[in-house]
């Protein structure tokens, strides 16, 4: 009988796949941290996004990523209406308005999975 604090979840074959690859690399530094099965690595794993998420409403409300073009990013910020241009330069990602490579603009882009991606295959330095 299943446990009714537990929801089965679907996703494609070829994700949990990924993802149990991932679990049997990582067994021993998860067992670590009281991780003892692939359905708590996968807990956590969902756990750590939602947190993400939170954060980021928190500490960086109302941003929102528009696109990447080239070296360029934008950001958007609902609370000053405009649009924030990142620019990759000398291998960091820097903002045009603030002039800095470490404002929240910056730090919000590196919260993006797809954009941190992108830079890291740019070999962009992270904060």
């Amino acid at each position: 009988m299943p446990d009714p604090n537990w929801s089965t979840v679907q996703i494609k074959k070829i994700t949990k796949e990924k993802l149990e690859r991932i679990y049997k690399e990582k067994k021993h530094e998860l067992f670590d941290k009281g991780i003892r099965s692939f359905n708590g690595f996968f807990q956590d794993l969902v756990e750590s996004v939602i947190a993400q998420d939170e954060y980021l409403k928190i500490y960086a409300p109302g941003l929102e990523f528009k696109g990447s073009e080239g070296d360029e990013v934008y950001i958007y910020s609902a609370k000053e209406q405009r649009t924030y241009t990142l620019r990759i330069h000398n291998d960091a990602l820097t903002c045009d308005q603030d002039q800095s490579d470490s404002c929240i603009h910056v730090r919000f882009a590196w919260a993006i999975p797809e954009l941190y991606k992108v830079l890291i295959e740019k070999r962009i330095k992270k904060l």
